[in-house]
């Protein structure tokens, strides 16, 4: 099977479960000392000029939520909150000097739940990132509160250290739908004074609603909606939960058009409503005169920025974007055509052109040969429509994820940034998660002739990246028969997508004694075991 063959056959399984997945390119990572990540920042030519974000991570909640595809840990007897904050701290001190005189265009503060940090922690650790860090003078600095553990005191310190916009996690007012995913709901009278000081004391407030958690129904989303705008927020963000269970997550996406047009018939006159690929966003009609630059670790291109605290990812524009994981920072550097690439996906997928002027604004150059002659060989297909001179507009929007299949060059496959919720290079494993190089090699012994460079753990599939002795790279994705039964049955289930030549012989041997040995697994067990291994070996966090 051919590469672009072996693409297509992936996507095609990704697409007929999660239709409007976001796309990625993988890759290559390494691993270096934690305390080395500031001198990746040294060809960056940071100065008064440079337009970056910065993020801080605060991984703990109350507890784990079940939906939650987010970086966090419960924070259990309180144990980890002091070292984890003196580490942010050390950071700051590390990151300072190198970020001097830069003014930073958004503070952005997010988790895990902020608020589970106490009063004077909050005020300690905001008060020294400011000191650390200048942000400029009107920039967004929002901080994610959580509406269980958030209090008065809390919004005292962010309104002392000027926060401008606060974030408050809702997710549905129904406190059985919580239950069922591990979370406790705030009192209703609680959340409505909550809500209140976030109205009328920030500059601006936003809530988020999710659509699609298991045993919702269509009205009880809109009965979500109309409770939370009766507390009148500036903006309210509604995500669609891509769940386990496709066909229940396949029936809010197909009906999200009409669920768009019922907010609007509802609240039309005070809140303006879109959509997009994955949320139905409320912004109020009555504007505060507030311009933020919001924060985005996806502004390709043209932004740095600086992540701090355990699984906060860094971007430094043109070179690469790194993690903090443990005491390590894993890096991925930017391949040719990478940024340019991820910029014309996420273009097509948020806002359904790839415009010529925007492209020569953030690159310094008109569009590529080679991405050009790409986006050509797609409106050929019908998926893009020519704007003229000016680029191109989306023509057929659920054929985007074939777009980002055909824009990717030869060797990579796109991963899905939201359900394949691990990817993991092998030697990243050996070095940083030693559990996790064990697991591997009793998959794949040494002595097979096969050696396995990386592996990816989606919500049905397990797929694995191999080398073959004397080979061709493959990639062997391992699957249930059934997927509703969400099992690997037999040694059988097996599809095997391999670059460049047909697998057989050993290769292919090698990878029916891994699926058998896979075989026990159920992919919940197999998520939590891996999890658990990352957990416990390479965050040093369980």
């Amino acid at each position: 099977m051919d590469a672009a063959r072996a693409r297509k056959v992936l996507t095609d399984h990704v697409r007929g479960r999660f239709p409007d997945a976001f796309f990625e390119l993988p890759l290559a990572g390494r691993s270096i000392p934690r305390e080395e990540a500031p001198s990746l920042w040294a060809g960056a030519g940071l100065g008064p000029a440079s337009r970056a974000f910065l993020y801080v991570h605060v991984p703990f909640c109350l507890r784990k939520c079940t939906f939650c595809k987010y970086a966090s840990v419960p924070v259990g007897d309180r144990s980890q909150v002091g070292p984890y904050l003196a580490e942010v701290a050390r950071e700051a001190d590390a990151f300072a000097p190198v970020f001097e005189g830069v003014p930073f265009r958004s503070f952005y503060m997010g988790g895990g739940s902020v608020t589970v940090l106490r009063e004077d922690e909050l005020d300690d650790l905001l008060g020294r990132l400011f000191s650390r860090f200048r942000v400029a003078d009107g920039a967004e600095r929002n901080v994610e509160f959580n509406p269980e553990s958030a209090t008065d005191g809390h919004f005292d310190v962010l309104l002392r250290h000027r926060i401008g916009r606060v974030s408050c996690g809702v997710q549905t007012l129904d406190a059985r739908i919580l239950a069922r995913y591990g979370r406790k709901a705030p009192a209703p009278e609680r959340l409505a004074h909550l809500l209140a000081r976030a109205r009328d004391e920030f500059a601006w407030n936003n809530v988020d609603l999710m659509v699609g958690l298991e045993g919702q129904t269509r009205e009880g989303f809109l009965a979500d909606v109309d409770g939370v705008l009766a507390h009148r927020p500036c903006e309210v963000h509604c995500y669609f939960y891509l769940s386990v269970k496709g066909d229940a997550q396949q029936d809010v996406m197909d009906g999200r058009d009409a669920l768009a047009e019922e907010i609007r018939r509802r609240h039309g006159r005070d809140y303006e409503v879109t959509i997009g690929e994955f949320m139905i966003h409320l912004s109020a009609r009555r504007r505060r005169d507030v311009r933020f630059e919001t924060y985005s670790l996806h502004s390709w291109a043209d932004a740095h920025t600086l992540g701090l605290g355990t699984f906060a990812t860094s971007r430094v524009v043109g070179a690469c974007e790194y993690t903090l994981v443990g005491a390590s920072a894993d890096v991925r550097a930017f391949p040719p055509g990478y940024e340019e690439v991820c910029w014309a996906v996420r273009s097509m997928m948020m806002r359904h052109e790839v415009p010529h002027a925007e492209h020569e604004r953030l690159f310094g150059t008109p569009i590529p040969g080679r991405l050009a002659d790409a986006l050509a060989g797609i409106e050929s297909e019908g998926v893009l429509r020519r704007r003229g001179s000016e680029g191109w507009n989306v023509a057929d929007r659920d054929r985007i994820p074939d777009a980002a299949v055909a824009l990717a060059p030869d060797g990579w496959l796109p991963v899905m940034v939201r359900n394949l919720p691990l990817t993991l290079p092998a030697e990243v494993a050996a070095a940083e998660a030693p559990g996790i190089a064990a697991f591997l090699a009793r998959l794949f012994p040494p002595a097979g002739g096969v050696a396995a460079t990386s592996i990816v753990l989606g919500e049905d599939a397990f797929t694995v990246r191999l080398a073959a002795r004397g080979g061709s790279p493959l990639e062997a994705w391992i699957r249930p028969h059934d997927p509703s039964q969400r099992a690997f049955a037999t040694a059988g289930d097996i599809d095997v997508v391999l670059k460049g030549e047909p697998a057989g012989g050993p290769a292919l041997d090698a990878v029916r004694r891994a699926a058998g040995l896979l075989a026990r697994y159920r992919m919940a067990d197999l998520h939590a075991h891996v999890r658990r291994l990352v957990a416990e070996h390479r965050y040093g966090l369980h």
